[in-house]
């Protein structure tokens, strides 16, 4: 986030959250001729009347309670077989990439919830056949570890707007061309990506006003921006990758990371999800389906894309 303080927007932007079963007209006719006389002859016929058109805008998304979604299973079986079930997919090239996503954000709600029970954590992943398993645990713990990132629970939701990601093909090629542009690896910036705003759904500022979708602070924008957009996806990806290329990513990459936010969590849940995209890039297409929740002291929700906070 390249920001002191603003931890919190990262622990309240869950990776996932965790819910398990147990744990979820007619127009009007012309009067009738009269029998005392004959008809007169027949007026032409009037147009039919048009009622007057009407449209009502469908309602606005509100922010879904994890409660009020479909449970996911409560045992580890059920979750190893689940897991394997939307993973094989994801992992497979003969899914149509379109598809993938769609698995993403089932994937973020299994993993969320083995994340929650990490005495699970080894057993599930033995169960899961042999390609699966590195993956989902790197998806595992990025999971933890950014839920661990210390920082306070909002009372409230944040004054967010969720809206719809820029195509997958063109963040991937954003990611790309600021790697060729600075030696970053382009997993790490979508995973900085999808740690702080969801791949650009989250639109507003942190709590300590980073800005953009890798939320920078004006002070960071300044000097690693080139002019930019910080609202700009290509442009907010490029400066990300000149800060960590700044602070030294080619020779310590841990040690740059914790420049951009200076959390051991935060570190090691980037990297963790960064190993998977760089084990399988199909995993950034399951990632760039994982959807929004945040945590606060009410209960964790689901923020569906084109909410908007009341003003």
């Amino acid at each position: 986030m390249t920001r002191a303080g603003a931890a919190g927007a990262v622990a309240a932007v869950l990776a996932g959250a965790v819910w398990c079963a147990g744990c979820s007209g007619g127009r009007p006719t012309a009067p009738l001729a009269s029998s005392a006389a004959p008809a007169p002859s027949a007026p032409p016929a009037a147009p039919p009347m048009t009622a007057a058109t009407t449209t009502t805008a469908p309602p606005a998304p509100v922010p879904v309670p994890v409660a009020a979604l479909p449970a996911v299973p409560a045992t580890p079986a059920g979750l190893a077989a689940a897991l394997a079930a939307t993973e094989a997919p994801i992992h497979d090239p003969a899914t149509p990439v379109a598809s993938v996503p769609a698995l993403g954000a089932t994937e973020q709600r299994l993993v969320a919830t083995l994340s929650a029970h990490p005495v699970w954590v080894p057993g599930v992943l033995a169960a899961l056949p042999a390609p699966l398993r590195a993956g989902v645990g790197d998806a595992v713990t990025g999971d933890a570890e950014l839920s661990a990132v210390p920082g306070p629970t909002p009372t409230a939701i944040p004054p967010w707007t969720i809206a719809p990601p820029l195509p997958a093909a063109q963040l991937l090629a954003d990611y790309q061309r600021a790697q060729a542009a600075t030696g970053v690896p382009w997993t790490v910036l979508a995973a900085i990506n999808l740690v702080e705003t969801r791949m650009g759904r989250i639109v507003g500022p942190s709590s300590a006003g980073a800005q953009g979708p890798m939320q920078f602070l004006p002070s960071t924008w300044a000097e690693y921006g080139a002019g930019g957009d910080v609202h700009d996806a290509g442009d907010a990806i490029a400066a990300a990758a000149r800060f960590l290329r700044a602070n030294g990513a080619a020779g310590d990459l841990s040690a740059a990371l914790y420049r951009y936010d200076p959390s051991g969590h935060y570190v090691r849940g980037v990297l963790a999800y960064a190993a998977a995209m760089a084990a399988d890039t199909r995993a950034f297409y399951g990632f760039y389906g994982w959807r929004v929740y945040v945590a606060t002291t009410a209960g964790t929700f689901l923020l569906p894309e084109g909410f908007t906070h009341p003003a």
